[in-house]
């Protein structure tokens, strides 16, 4: 059986592909998925040329990550859709500081340190203060509260000094 494919009808028959879906939510998905993707390319009239630049930015970002390096969780935070998805699902307002989705840089069970701590790990670079509080919406103190930091080095690498299991960017300095 041929299929007569066009501008108009490729959309309908790409996402027939997804009605064997076990899951309905993954259905419902990428059937919505597909139909935004296709709407897109027909509204901004997509060239062969600029496919092949946004799928060579997506194989470079592909073949940057590794078992510990998620350069699409920073491709997602960069088109603002890690925000969007979190501000749907824990929106702010008020005094009270906005939710996040926990980034590429987050790492399960580090090692905490005391107020007052260097936590370079002896890397050069110009080194950052911090002071402050956790507060409630009321003003009150938040007992207990953690903070957790991350920044750049010297170099401007967004690397874990903690253990050589975390993500990195290049190999971490033992704690």
């Amino acid at each position: 059986m041929s299929i007569d494919l066009t501008a108009a009808s490729i959309t309908e028959v790409v996402q027939k592909t997804f009605e064997g879906a076990e899951d309905e939510r993954v259905k419902e998905l990428f059937t919505r998925l597909v139909q935004h993707l296709h709407e897109f390319t027909r509204e901004v009239r997509l060239t062969g040329e600029e496919w092949f630049k946004a799928m060579d930015l997506l194989e470079r970002v592909g073949k940057t990550c590794t078992a510990t390096r998620q350069e699409f969780v920073l491709l997602s935070d960069i088109l603002g859709l890690s925000v969007l998805v979190d501000l749907i699902h824990h929106p702010g307002g008020g005094s009270v500081t906005d939710s996040t989705l926990l980034g590429p840089f987050y790492v399960e069970g580090r090692p905490t340190a005391e107020n007052g701590s260097d936590i370079s790990g002896e890397v050069a670079g110009t080194p950052l203060f911090f002071n402050g509080r956790v507060v409630g919406p009321d003003g009150t103190t938040v007992v207990g509260a953690e903070v957790d930091t991350w920044h750049s080095d010297g170099e401007a690498s967004m690397t874990c000094r903690c253990r050589a299991s975390c993500m990195v960017s290049r190999p971490c300095v033992p704690c």
